[in-house]
């Protein structure tokens, strides 16, 4: 689960930057944004501290229990909700990001 927090903070700094190429497979989309790049770039930086934030946290989280993991120190079925409870946190991030880009990219400047 660290690995995919940082993972997430890797995708949302770079669409934070802006070097997110418009690829249907990655990244925020909405309806306009194909025919309109301003449009996905808008809705790149929107999401993008959402995801930044999401990724440190379940990066910090799971740093917090591998010692303990690795150590024997809590059960399997704990080690095993923890992993669930940070695959939930980030699949949570990734959709509360996704609506807040798709806002942005509806948006006129």
């Amino acid at each position: 689960m660290t690995l995919a927090g940082l993972l997430v903070v890797a995708i949302g700094w770079a669409a934070l930057m802006g070097k997110l190429p418009t690829l249907r497979a990655r990244g925020t989309r909405a309806p306009k944004e194909p025919l309109q790049t301003d449009s996905w770039y808008r809705s790149q930086r929107a999401a993008a501290p959402v995801l930044m934030f999401g990724g440190v946290a379940a990066t910090a989280g799971g740093m917090a229990f591998l010692p303990f993991a690795l150590g024997g120190q809590i059960s399997n079925g704990l080690v095993s909700g923890i992993c669930i409870g940070l695959v939930g946190w980030i699949l949570a991030t990734v959709l509360v990001s996704s609506v807040l880009g798709r806002l942005a990219a509806g948006r006129q400047v």
